[in-house]
């Protein structure tokens, strides 16, 4: 996970750049100011390592391999020294960023991570690390307005997401443990994690599903987690990787301006389709299958098509979007009906003070069971459904089976391609785990884990950002961040 393609260096000059990364700091000293304004002086041992240190051990966990693996990294005098001026010449003029005498051992970090890290200091964390992960990305040039178009987006305006499943430490239910807790015997069992599609089964494989977005730019390790959390009861993977997203664009609308659409799965509903669309958003995804295996389709209404060139006579005609195309009926010598997709010229979007509508020209293309006269006649479709199908017929809505980017448009094997890089990255973190399986009992730990995992990614990506166009990394890593092998810039 440290070397990785393209970067040469050691995991201890990862934990450099670690302990000098400004965002991580901002964010450990934001929950040590709500630790500091609720605490109450009382006797007792006084705390010996900030929040910051047990962030600093949890990504350590990530690039050693493990909590044994980042105490004894950590516990080096000789790197822990190290860490200690890296962290002063990069902040000089901060001295409060400062790390203790004493390295940061296990049982401090499992206290802390269990005493201070709840569910409001993860938020504050989940808030900073979103905002630096967005920073990084326009650092690196995505996220660009003026890269793609509303009709033809660009790769590096889109965020990509997907949900992966993560076994449980143990695989006992809570019910099991209770149940052997009665015989007189001892299991262990995760509280928090539930069973695997079943909730409310006492068998299986029982974890958490995370869900990830990320971004990656057309080079080698340029790749961003951009948000991270563990997916609620009751709620599928695509609604809640759609809710960060707008939650996303909602709270950082300066650096979200280029963010045209993001890529997922069939697990995207019709409703989520709906909700992104709202938010200015272009939903890039297959559109799911019938029960029977067949392409989902939805009746769009007679469309009124102009003749090209005007003027003429205009024609109505039937639109029945199938997989994700409108199309029209053609019949053939035999009476055989066929369907004719039609080709998308232009997309445009109507920005209303609440939310967007998305539209888009169509002509009827040349096609031998298409009239002549019928030929290169335009018509426009909205792709939002109406408030009569999201009202009076929800379960078909035209988002069901009606894309922007079809399976059979030209862009979309380049943006649909972009879930091979989100797997990838579910991959990647994985590897981290012991056995395939979560380091750590309860959600709370696990988000901590998953934060420390995508604040590796966001260090990995500046540093080959910075190698490539050797852009500076200041501001990134304090007023004079660390060199590193293999420098650039020397």
């Amino acid at each position: 996970m440290v070397t990785g393609e393209g970067l040469e260096w050691s995991p201890d000059e990862v934990l450099v750049f670690v302990a000098c990364f400004g965002p991580l700091w901002e964010a450990a000293e934001s929950v040590e100011r709500h630790i500091n304004a609720a605490f109450t002086p009382s006797a007792g041992r006084k705390r010996l390592h900030s929040i910051f240190e047990a962030l600093l051990f949890a990504i350590a966990a990530k690039v050693t391999g493990g909590y044994r693996a980042a105490e004894r990294t950590l516990g080096d005098p000789v790197l822990w020294q190290r860490l200690t001026r890296a962290v002063a010449h990069a902040h000089p003029d901060t001295p409060d960023r400062r790390l203790s005498a004493r390295p940061i051992r296990r049982h401090h970090f499992s206290w802390l991570r269990q005493r201070h890290l709840g569910d409001e200091a993860i938020a504050e964390i989940v808030d900073r690390m979103t905002q630096a992960a967005l920073e990084a990305i326009v650092h690196m040039g995505g996220m660009d307005p003026e890269a793609g178009s509303v009709t033809h987006p660009a790769t590096t305006q889109m965020l990509t997401g997907d949900g992966t499943w993560i076994p449980a430490r143990y695989k006992a239910s809570r019910r099991k443990r209770i149940e052997a807790s009665r015989a007189g015997k001892k299991l262990r069992s995760d509280p928090d994690a539930v069973a695997y599609h079943d909730e409310n089964s006492p068998g299986g494989s029982r974890g958490f599903m995370a869900v990830m977005g990320s971004w990656r730019s057309p080079h080698r390790q340029e790749r961003v987690v951009t948000f991270v959390d563990i997916k609620p009861r009751g709620r599928s993977d695509a609604t809640v990787f759609t809710d960060m997203t707008l939650e996303t664009k909602r709270k950082h609308p300066d650096l979200t301006k280029g963010l045209n659409g993001i890529v997922y799965d069939m697990a995207l509903s019709s409703r989520d389709c709906d909700s992104l669309l709202d938010g200015g958003i272009n939903p890039i995804s297959k559109v799911s299958r019938t029960s029977d295996g067949h392409p989902a389709a939805t009746n769009l209404g007679d469309h009124i098509f102009h003749p090209t060139p005007s003027p003429g006579r205009q024609t109505f005609k039937r639109v029945i979007a199938v997989d994700g195309a409108p199309t029209i009926e053609a019949v053939d010598s035999d009476g055989i009906a066929h369907v004719v997709p039609l080709s998308r010229a232009r997309t445009y979007v109507r920005r209303h003070p609440r939310r967007c509508t998305y539209y888009s020209d169509y002509a009827i293309p040349d096609h031998p069971l298409v009239p002549p006269r019928l030929v290169g006649a335009t018509t426009s479709i909205r792709h939002n459904s109406t408030a009569h199908e999201r009202n009076v017929r929800p379960h078909r809505r035209r988002t069901r089976a009606l894309r922007i980017v079809s399976e059979a448009d030209p862009d979309f094997d380049s943006l649909y391609g972009l879930r091979e890089d989100s797997e990838s990255n579910n991959s990647q973190y994985k590897q981290t785990l012991h056995h395939g399986r979560a380091r750590t009992v309860g959600a709370n730990s696990l988000r901590v884990d998953l934060l420390a995992y995508q604040c590796f990614t966001i260090i990995t990506a500046l540093v080959a950002h910075h190698r490539r166009t050797r852009d500076g990394l200041h501001g990134w890593f304090g007023t004079r961040p660390p060199p590193y092998r293999g420098d650039p810039t020397g």
